[in-house]
Formats: structure tokens, sequence, C-alpha cells
């Protein structure tokens, strides 16, 4: 009795050794896979990393060019204030003495061509018609 329920205990453990053997086999291909899959997604995270490390590196350089050439234009714009200044704090005046010689070159023209000068502002005077 001794002798089968050794045997039966061996014939078992046989068993459940290889079925274990089995489900390891089993196991460690779902594992052998899983790592394949994700040593793939690495090698694709890391390209993705360097395309967007590149892109990083490219916007920091056109950011640079930008502020470098906002720098040259405020520059620009400091040079050219004091004129601007100057032509808007004068500009009315500007208007009437151009306007004055507008009119000063129509008056010249007219007598160059034969006409009487016009009268002085505020006289009720007109020249005859030729």
């Amino acid at each position: 009795m001794l002798k089968e329920d050794l045997e039966d205990e061996i014939k078992n453990g046989v068993k459940n050794e290889v079925q274990a053997q089995t489900d390891f086999e089993a196991t460690l291909g779902k594992a052998n896979g899983a790592l394949k899959s994700l040593r793939s997604k690495a090698v694709d995270l890391r390209g993705a990393i360097s395309v967007t490390n590149t892109a990083i590196d490219d916007n920091k350089q056109s950011k640079e060019d930008d502020e470098h050439s906002l720098e040259q234009e405020k520059e620009y714009l400091a040079s050219i204030k004091p004129d601007c200044d100057w032509l808007y704090e004068n500009f009315d005046t500007r208007r009437q003495k151009r306007a004055e010689e507008v009119e000063g070159l129509i008056e010249a023209k007219g007598m160059l061509n034969g006409n009487a000068p016009p009268p002085p502002a505020g006289s009720a005077w007109t020249a005859p018609a030729n």
C-alpha cells in the first residue's frame, strides 16, 4: 500500500510537473511577446523624442531670431522717434506754411501769365476780367 501510494504520488508529481512546465512555457511566451512589444514601443518613443527635440530646437532658434528682429525693430523705432515727434508737434504749422506757399506760387504764376495780382485778404477790390 505504501508502494502504491508512492507510485501514485510520483505519477501525480510527474503529471503536475509536466503541467507546471507547460504553464511556465506559455507564460514565458507571453512575457517574451510583451517584452518584444515594449522594446518596439521604446524604439518608437525614442524616435518620437528625437523628432520632438529637433522641433523644439528649431522653435528655439526661430524664437531667438524673432527676438533679435524685434530688438532691431525697437532700436530703429527709437532712432526715428525724435523726427516723428518733431513732425507730430509741427504738423499744423507746416500745413499752414505749405498752404501759404501754394497760394504764393499760384499768384506768381498768374502774374507771369499777365493777370493782375489778387487783392490782399480782407479787401473788397476785384481784378477786372480780361
